[in-house]
Protein backbone atom coordinates (compact mmCIF):
# COMPACT_ATOMS: atom_id res chain seq x y z
CA UNK A 1 0.00 0.00 0.00
CA UNK A 2 1.26 3.33 -0.66
CA UNK A 3 1.46 5.94 1.93
CA UNK A 4 -0.64 9.04 2.15
CA UNK A 5 0.95 11.63 0.62
CA UNK A 6 1.11 14.98 2.10
CA UNK A 7 0.61 17.00 -1.04
CA UNK A 8 2.94 19.49 -0.52
CA UNK A 9 6.11 20.32 1.35
CA UNK A 10 4.50 21.97 3.52
CA UNK A 11 1.89 19.75 4.39
CA UNK A 12 -1.21 21.63 3.67
CA UNK A 13 -3.07 18.81 2.33
CA UNK A 14 -3.22 16.92 5.69
CA UNK A 15 -3.93 20.01 7.11
CA UNK A 16 -6.91 21.06 4.88
CA UNK A 17 -8.04 16.87 5.94
CA UNK A 18 -7.89 18.10 9.44
CA UNK A 19 -9.76 20.73 9.42
CA UNK A 20 -12.33 18.85 7.73
CA UNK A 21 -12.26 16.38 9.84
CA UNK A 22 -13.08 19.26 12.53
CA UNK A 23 -15.76 20.54 10.72
CA UNK A 24 -17.47 17.20 10.85
CA UNK A 25 -17.15 17.07 14.31
CA UNK A 26 -18.19 19.89 15.19
CA UNK A 27 -21.38 19.39 12.93
CA UNK A 28 -21.99 15.97 15.40
CA UNK A 29 -22.97 18.46 17.86
CA UNK A 30 -25.40 19.60 15.50
CA UNK A 31 -28.95 17.90 14.23
CA UNK A 32 -28.31 14.94 12.40
CA UNK A 33 -29.89 16.27 9.35
CA UNK A 34 -26.90 18.76 9.07
CA UNK A 35 -24.77 15.71 9.53
CA UNK A 36 -26.57 14.03 6.49
CA UNK A 37 -26.19 16.95 4.42
CA UNK A 38 -22.37 16.99 4.92
CA UNK A 39 -21.82 13.31 4.16
CA UNK A 40 -23.93 13.51 0.83
CA UNK A 41 -21.96 16.65 0.10
CA UNK A 42 -18.39 14.45 1.12
CA UNK A 43 -20.17 11.75 -0.97
CA UNK A 44 -20.53 13.65 -4.00
CA UNK A 45 -17.01 15.73 -4.03
CA UNK A 46 -15.19 12.19 -3.81
CA UNK A 47 -16.84 11.01 -6.71
CA UNK A 48 -16.07 14.38 -8.59
CA UNK A 49 -12.50 13.59 -7.70
CA UNK A 50 -12.31 9.74 -8.18
CA UNK A 51 -9.93 9.17 -11.09
CA UNK A 52 -7.64 12.28 -10.41
CA UNK A 53 -4.03 11.61 -9.84
CA UNK A 54 -4.15 12.68 -5.83
CA UNK A 55 -7.68 13.24 -5.14
CA UNK A 56 -6.92 13.54 -1.59
CA UNK A 57 -5.41 16.98 -2.40
CA UNK A 58 -8.63 18.40 -3.99
CA UNK A 59 -10.92 17.03 -1.09
CA UNK A 60 -10.79 19.52 1.50
CA UNK A 61 -10.83 22.75 -0.62
CA UNK A 62 -13.37 20.98 -2.27
CA UNK A 63 -15.38 20.48 0.34
CA UNK A 64 -15.21 23.46 2.06
CA UNK A 65 -16.02 25.39 -0.56
CA UNK A 66 -19.80 23.77 -0.61
CA UNK A 67 -19.87 24.11 3.03
CA UNK A 68 -21.34 27.17 3.36
CA UNK A 69 -24.47 26.92 1.30
CA UNK A 70 -25.36 24.02 2.48
CA UNK A 71 -25.22 25.28 6.20
CA UNK A 72 -27.31 28.51 5.48
CA UNK A 73 -31.01 26.85 6.23
CA UNK A 74 -29.98 25.05 9.45
CA UNK A 75 -28.07 28.09 10.75
CA UNK A 76 -31.06 30.48 9.43
CA UNK A 77 -33.39 28.60 11.11
CA UNK A 78 -30.87 28.51 14.48
CA UNK A 79 -31.04 32.44 14.38
CA UNK A 80 -34.95 32.03 15.39
CA UNK A 81 -33.88 31.66 18.92
CA UNK A 82 -33.42 34.88 18.97
CA UNK A 83 -36.89 35.63 19.41
CA UNK A 84 -35.94 34.70 22.96
CA UNK A 85 -34.64 37.32 24.85
CA UNK A 86 -33.09 34.83 27.24
CA UNK A 87 -30.84 33.83 24.08
CA UNK A 88 -27.33 35.22 24.76
CA UNK A 89 -25.07 36.32 21.98
CA UNK A 90 -25.49 38.71 18.48
CA UNK A 91 -28.63 39.15 16.86
CA UNK A 92 -27.81 39.55 13.00
CA UNK A 93 -28.45 43.00 11.80
CA UNK A 94 -31.36 42.07 9.91
CA UNK A 95 -33.09 39.76 12.27
CA UNK A 96 -36.31 41.90 12.56
CA UNK A 97 -36.68 41.83 8.87
CA UNK A 98 -36.04 38.06 8.90
CA UNK A 99 -38.70 37.64 11.54
CA UNK A 100 -41.53 39.93 9.35
CA UNK A 101 -40.14 37.82 6.10
CA UNK A 102 -41.15 34.64 8.42
CA UNK A 103 -44.30 35.76 9.52
CA UNK A 104 -45.61 37.06 5.89
CA UNK A 105 -44.30 33.67 4.16
CA UNK A 106 -46.25 31.09 6.67
CA UNK A 107 -49.46 33.49 6.21
CA UNK A 108 -48.87 32.91 2.50
CA UNK A 109 -48.85 29.46 2.87
CA UNK A 110 -51.62 29.05 5.08
CA UNK A 111 -53.57 30.18 1.92
CA UNK A 112 -51.07 28.85 -1.18
CA UNK A 113 -50.56 25.27 -1.06
CA UNK A 114 -47.04 25.48 -3.28
CA UNK A 115 -45.76 27.95 -1.01
CA UNK A 116 -46.43 25.68 1.96
CA UNK A 117 -44.91 22.79 -0.06
CA UNK A 118 -41.93 25.18 -0.54
CA UNK A 119 -41.79 25.41 3.35
CA UNK A 120 -41.83 22.29 4.01
CA UNK A 121 -39.32 21.49 1.60
CA UNK A 122 -36.83 24.14 2.88
CA UNK A 123 -37.70 22.85 6.26
CA UNK A 124 -36.43 19.68 5.90
CA UNK A 125 -33.51 20.61 3.95
CA UNK A 126 -35.04 18.90 0.55
CA UNK A 127 -34.18 22.72 -1.12
CA UNK A 128 -31.79 25.00 -0.17
CA UNK A 129 -33.35 28.80 1.52
CA UNK A 130 -32.43 30.20 -1.76
CA UNK A 131 -35.50 29.43 -2.94
CA UNK A 132 -37.18 31.58 -1.02
CA UNK A 133 -35.10 34.38 -3.40
CA UNK A 134 -37.39 33.69 -6.03
CA UNK A 135 -38.64 36.86 -7.73
CA UNK A 136 -42.25 36.03 -7.72
CA UNK A 137 -42.24 34.97 -4.17
CA UNK A 138 -40.81 37.50 -2.86
CA UNK A 139 -42.85 40.69 -4.71
CA UNK A 140 -45.89 38.24 -2.66
CA UNK A 141 -44.52 37.77 0.33
CA UNK A 142 -43.70 41.89 0.61
CA UNK A 143 -46.57 43.17 0.01
CA UNK A 144 -48.01 41.05 3.22
CA UNK A 145 -44.82 42.54 4.85
CA UNK A 146 -46.19 45.92 3.79
CA UNK A 147 -49.85 44.67 5.35
CA UNK A 148 -48.48 43.81 8.79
Amino acid sequence: MKPLSTGTADGSTLQDLGRASIQIVHDLKNPLSTIALEACLLGRVLEGLAGKRDPIAGLAPAFFAEVPALLETPWAVATADFMHPSTRGQRPADFETRIRFGVALTRLAAEDPAVHRLTAEVSNLLKPRSAYRDPALMQRVSAIMTQM
